[in-house]
C-alpha cells in the first residue's frame, strides 16, 4: 500500500522532471511476494515482469472529442516539449474554426497516467481545458473538462499519435 508520502514523493519528482523538460520515468521494483515473479521447485524457471511501457505526452494526436449530446468535435492536438509547464500546444478543429496555440499550465506524466491543463487562445476570449486520462502505446483515452461561457463541459477524448 502507498502511503501519502509516498504518493507525494513520487508527484514531486514527476513535476520536477517536467519542469527541466527532462521527464524520465523509473521502474519500480516488484515486493518479493509480487505474483508476477515466481520459481518452480522442479527447475530454474523464473518469470519477471517487463518494465512498463514508457509512456510519451508529446507529439501530434488525431483527436475525437465527444460531449453527452453525442456532438463531436475532431482535429488535431500536437504537443511539444519546452514552455513553462515543460510543454507547449496547439490545437485545431475540423467542426469549428479553430487553429490556436494554447498555454500550458500543467503537464504531469505518471506511468501511462496523465494530466494536461491549459488555455485554449481563441479569437472570442481564453477558454480553460483540463484533460486527464491514460496513454497505451499509440493511443490516448480520457475525459477533458471544458470552460466555456461560465460553464463546465465534459468531454469524452480518444486519440491517436500521428506517424
Amino acid at each position: 500500500m502507498k502511503t501519502p508520502v509516498y504518493t507525494w514523493l513520487v508527484s514531486l519528482t514527476v513535476s520536477i522532471s517536467l519542469i527541466s523538460g527532462c521527464a524520465s520515468q523509473k521502474s519500480t521494483t516488484a515486493s518479493a511476494n509480487d505474483s508476477n515473479s515466481s520459481s518452480s521447485s522442479m527447475g530454474a524457471t523464473t518469470t519477471t515482469s517487463q518494465p512498463a511501457e514508457h509512456a510519451e505526452l508529446s507529439g501530434s494526436w488525431n483527436y475525437v472529442m465527444t460531449n453527452d449530446q453525442q456532438e463531436t468535435l475532431t482535429g488535431v492536438l500536437t504537443i511539444q516539449r519546452g514552455g513553462n509547464a515543460g510543454y507547449t500546444g496547439h490545437i485545431t478543429s475540423n467542426e469549428i474554426s479553430l487553429d490556436s496555440d494554447t498555454d500550458i499550465s500543467k503537464a504531469q506524466l505518471n506511468g501511462s497516467d496523465f494530466i494536461y491543463e491549459g488555455t485554449v487562445k481563441a479569437p472570442n476570449g481564453d477558454i480553460p481545458f483540463t484533460i486527464k486520462g491514460t496513454i497505451q502505446g499509440s493511443k490516448l483515452e480520457g475525459q477533458n473538462t471544458v470552460e466555456y461561457q461560465n460553464r463546465s463541459m465534459l468531454w469524452q477524448v480518444k486519440a491517436t499519435r500521428k506517424n
